[in-house]
């Protein structure tokens, strides 16, 4: 009788160290999807900044050369 407690004793322990691993497992695998959510959301934002200020130089440009053609025509 003694010995069926201790084998019960023991499952219960390695079940309750397999959820702990399980546990372990499951919250490293969140943590490495947030952080690399976390660094993506960083490259995207900074890659659409690069983007935005990339497509606002052909028009600054443009301006440039229209104000230039403006004042030759004052000149003029």
């Amino acid at each position: 009788m003694i010995a069926n407690h201790h084998m019960l004793s023991l499952i219960n322990k390695e079940e309750v160290d397999f959820l702990g691993v399980f546990g372990d497992i499951l919250f490293q695998i969140i943590m490495f999807i947030l952080l690399f959510g976390i660094i993506f959301a960083i490259y995207f934002f900074v890659r659409a900044l690069v983007t935005r200020s990339r497509n606002s130089n052909p028009v600054e440009q443009k301006l440039d050369k229209i104000i230039e053609l403006l004042e030759k025509e004052k000149r003029e």
